[in-house]
């Protein structure tokens, strides 16, 4: 069943100065498979992610998320009740845009190969999200790690079964040779949490064409295990 994108908060009570990245964000992983985004709350979300990017997750005040979005602090409360709540939504918003080109790049490709090298270059473009990049508060990759490590399950292990889920499925039907789905899984989700999490590189993770390198020559024969 698809919720609306106005997710109540846990608790009634909202602390100063607000929840922290990862008990928001650990909230939007697990929401944004159910969630759609009221018409309207696009353009809000839009400016509430950037101000979150400029100020952090625990600065953020809903006189900046005004100024940002033109849209009265009045109306903000009426809509969204909370700093929280509204965060949450922007996080989940920002969460369910990239789960659909996910969605697109595991869909509309003819091969294992292409859509694993697709799927893996989505993801490694979340390090120069503006959330998680140099210019942004430090303390946001450590809030993300905690975010998919925190919950039973996590989203950490929600991501695994799903990667593990699509390999052994590949396997079965022919289209990769037998392997260990989970390892292979648990190997591929580590790799591009590490570009994630710690971006800076010799080599420019911001090039498309270099992160499809990575994927083909690094990543997918992570699938092809050598015959012993």
């Amino acid at each position: 069943m698809i919720a609306t994108l106005h997710p109540r908060p846990e608790s009634e009570t909202v602390t100063r100065p607000g929840e922290p990245l990862e008990v928001l964000l650990n909230r939007a992983v697990r929401a944004a498979p159910t969630v759609e985004v009221p018409v309207g709350d696009a353009a809000v979300f839009d400016a509430a992610m950037r101000v979150i990017t400029e100020h952090g997750v625990r600065a953020v005040t809903m006189d900046h998320v005004a100024a940002e979005s033109g849209v009265s602090r009045a109306t903000l409360f009426r809509r969204f009740e909370s700093k929280d709540h509204l965060l949450q939504g922007a996080l989940t918003y920002e969460v369910t845009r990239f789960l659909d080109e996910m969605g697109r790049a595991l869909n509309d490709l003819p091969t294992v190969s292409e859509r694993v090298t697709e799927a893996l270059m989505t993801c490694l473009r979340m390090s120069s999200h503006p959330l998680f990049s140099d210019g942004s508060d430090e303390s946001n990759r450590t809030g993300l790690l905690r975010a998919i490590t925190i919950g039973d399950p996590s989203p950490l292990e929600l991501g695994h079964a799903f990667v593990a889920g699509r390999i052994a499925a590949a396997q079965a039907s022919g289209e990769l040779p037998p392997g260990d789905s989970d390892l292979q899984a648990d190997v591929l989700i580590r790799v591009v949490l590490g570009y994630t999490l710690v971006p800076q590189s010799t080599i420019d993770i911001t090039d498309d064409e270099t992160l499809r390198a990575i994927a083909v020559s690094a990543l997918v024969p992570i699938l092809y295990p050598r015959s012993q």
